[in-house]
């Protein structure tokens, strides 16, 4: 791991073909002035499009102890910024392996993996939950309350997409160690979370 920043670039050709395709390197730690996430894998991270800026809360550390930071990077000023709220009470557990969606003004984070490959108990999927981060008031709250018993069951390594104001989730393991080939662990139900209404169907 490092801590590096990559963007994939493409033309786009009429025929599909892509030419000119290459990455290009945006952050790097090799001066004293980093001041980013610690070295990390698994956090779970989505773009805010309309402000170029990447989104991160969470992964799993070099040391397999799991993290509850709250992060985003601005493109274009090259800038970290770490978000963490002081109150542990008012932000997710430390997690890894969840996902993160943009919807409207909001960050939704959901599911994840809740006990690291630190300690004997591998591969806790999290519970159930789903977390709220307003961008624009730049705060966490939990939404199991409101969205009500109907959720999807607790899962880590699942996907999720964003389509107009829902998010569908697909797929994802509840453990309890993602390295064990075990089929009764996966899972192949899509959710929707519809955004407007605030319900899982």
């Amino acid at each position: 791991f490092n801590h590096t920043i990559l963007i994939s670039i493409g033309i786009g050709l009429s025929s599909g073909v892509h030419a000119n395709k290459f990455w290009r390197q945006l952050s790097e730690n090799t001066n004293s002035y980093y001041n980013g996430p610690v070295i990390s894998a698994g956090a779970a991270s989505v773009m805010l499009q309309n402000i170029r800026t990447l989104f991160m809360f969470g992964g799993e550390g070099r040391d397999g102890g799991l993290l509850h930071n709250t992060w985003t990077y601005r493109i274009e000023d090259n800038l970290w910024s770490d978000l963490t709220p002081e109150n542990a009470a008012s932000r997710p557990s430390a997690r890894a392996y969840g996902t993160a969606a943009h919807l409207a003004t909001s960050v939704v984070v959901f599911g994840g993996q809740c006990t690291s490959a630190a300690f004997p108990a591998r591969g806790q999927p999290c519970t159930d939950t789903t977390w709220e981060y307003d961008t624009m008031g730049n705060q966490w709250r939990s939404l199991d309350e409101e969205l009500g018993a109907l959720q999807p069951g607790p899962r880590s390594g699942h996907a999720v997409e964003v389509s107009g104001s829902s998010m569908f989730l697909y797929g994802g393991t509840r453990g309890p160690d993602r390295s064990q080939d075990n089929a009764t662990d996966y899972m192949n139900v899509i959710w929707e979370l519809q955004w407007d209404a605030r319900r899982w169907v």
